[in-house]
């Protein structure tokens, strides 16, 4: 958890090059607080790679 945990969790991968492709960002109204969904849909492509892995994620956010 926190930035310092992510950052030492990404340089210990066993690559040197990340690439991503975001390809669909889609936001939406969530929730009576006012809150948001957000969806994100891309490709990854690790190191030297010839195929990009296709990932998707949806992240929520609270307005406080």
């Amino acid at each position: 958890m926190g930035a310092a945990a992510i950052t030492q969790k990404l340089t210990s991968l066993p690559f040197a090059a990340c690439k991503h492709q975001v390809t669909t960002v889609d936001c939406q109204p969530s929730g009576a607080g006012g809150g948001m969904l957000v969806f994100v849909s891309g490709a990854l492509q690790v190191g030297e790679g010839e195929h990009p892995l296709k990932f998707s994620q949806v992240i929520p956010f609270a307005l406080l």
